[in-house]
């Protein structure tokens, strides 16, 4: 079992920083993988330097599988500025003896611990939000000793981002953000939820209040179009009609602890919000 560490990184790529865990079938697993870095790659487009080469440079915004061509002992941030100016979001290294990731993330050198790269190290590269595209070159014929399977990458379908607003049933305002998810979690992710809600809290009794919960670390993943969350104070679901429209349903319920904090229930509110 090995962790994936995730950040945040310029451009609104949502990456978490706290461990994501997945299972490997077996030792042998990660040692095709780390090997199949540098010979899955080396025959794609490079951008070139004085220094060095940087073969497959990632697009915008999108992961690819980035190989070092230059001098051993090359610090990550020098490699991966071969491809331009903040051209790189954010790269993984995968250990092939221990099975442990190593991470490097744009102007985050407090978070880093990707070693200095070698002569035909393979790095998985996350490109920045306007990475320029990498110039084609010639390739090299090579034979590959190992072959692996691309990572596969994110695409650009899914709701739009930024900031959905709208009402309840109650006519409460409600909104949340839609922000770049991560390889973890998907292409899109909502990042914050806030609404309003009024209830009972008994047969003469009424009760209203707010809630706001940010994702900062895990964003709420949206699969297939729509999302659904159960919280300790109140459930909510939600369903994209189009890429700027959603609606879905909510309940807020508050278990109290006496005469000065009672019950609170919304009972079933739906909602709708849009983007813009």
């Amino acid at each position: 079992m090995v962790a994936l560490a995730w950040y945040l990184v310029p451009g609104g790529a949502a990456v978490s920083l706290f461990p994501l865990r997945f299972v490997l079938p077996c030792v042998s697993c990660v040692v095709v993988l780390a090997a199949g870095l540098a010979a899955w790659a080396v025959a794609t487009g490079s951008s070139d330097a004085q220094a060095g080469s940087m073969h497959n440079c990632p697009p915008a915004s999108k992961w690819s599988i980035a190989v070092w061509e230059g001098a051993n002992g090359t610090t990550a941030s020098d490699a991966l500025a071969v491809c331009g100016t903040d051209a790189v979001a954010a790269a993984y290294s995968l250990d092939s003896a221990t099975g442990a990731w190593s991470r490097w993330f744009a102007g985050k050198p407090d978070v880093s611990n990707l070693p200095p790269l070698n002569d035909m190290q393979g790095v998985l590269a996350l490109g920045g939000a306007t990475a320029p595209a990498p110039t084609p070159t010639p390739s090299t014929s090579v034979t590959p000793v190992v072959t692996a399977t691309p990572t596969p990458t994110a695409t650009a379908e899914g709701p739009e981002l930024g900031t959905y607003t709208g009402t309840t049933s109650q006519g409460k305002p409600i909104e949340f953000d839609v922000v770049e998810g991560s390889y973890a979690v998907g292409n899109r992710a909502i990042g914050r939820i806030k609404f309003e809600y009024e209830g009972a809290c008994g047969t003469a009794c009424t009760c209203e209040g707010d809630v706001e919960t940010v994702y900062s670390i895990a964003p709420l993943a949206i699969v297939d179009g729509a999302f659904s969350k159960s919280f300790q104070e109140y459930d909510i679901s939600g369903e994209f009609g189009s890429t700027t429209t959603a609606s879905g349903d909510l309940e807020y319920h508050h278990d109290g602890t006496g005469p000065s904090d009672p019950d609170c229930n919304s009972g079933p509110v739906t909602w709708e919000a849009s983007h813009g």
